[in-house]
């Protein structure tokens, strides 16, 4: 199965109906996680959040989001995106010999290390995820209580 089917369910078709249902926008895999900050389980993704990656809001005030590595970038610019942050992460997409078709470079430990800097520039902490398949990954932030 692929990533995407994984990330998003399966189509149900209506017999008699020219439009499909998903089941379900978020795979069981991905609907729930493990809040990096406070250790709170089974956050259930924000379905209702207009995004293409999952959505994941602790009651401790953490946001989560996560998917495959050549997606962290996207991801990553989701969160910025979320926690109402205007700069990004991700590469300029680069084109190439046909019109249609053009390239973006992805780079994990940039993105990562980059992260860490914008956030922490925007007074909150970041923090990673690994998920069972090592090809996976969470990334959380949360705004850090500044107030003594």
């Amino acid at each position: 199965m692929s990533f995407w089917s994984r990330l998003f369910g399966t189509v149900k078709h209506d017999k008699g109906s020219l439009s499909d249902q998903t089941e379900s926008n978020v795979d069981a895999e991905w609907s729930r996680a493990e809040c990096e900050f406070c250790g709170q389980q089974g956050i259930e993704c924000d379905q209702a959040a207009r995004y293409l990656y999952p959505i994941w809001k602790c009651s401790c005030g953490a946001i989560g989001s996560g998917a495959w590595l050549p997606d962290l970038d996207e991801v990553g610019d989701q969160l910025l995106d979320v926690l109402g942050i205007t700069a990004r992460v991700s590469e300029p997409c680069v084109p190439t010999d046909h019109p249609g078709i053009t390239m973006q470079r992805y780079d994990v430990d940039k993105v990562e290390h980059s992260m860490t800097e914008i956030l922490r520039n925007h007074g909150c902490e970041f923090r990673v995820t690994l998920k069972k398949n090592p090809n996976e990954r969470l990334f959380w932030a949360k705004r850090i209580n500044t107030s003594a």
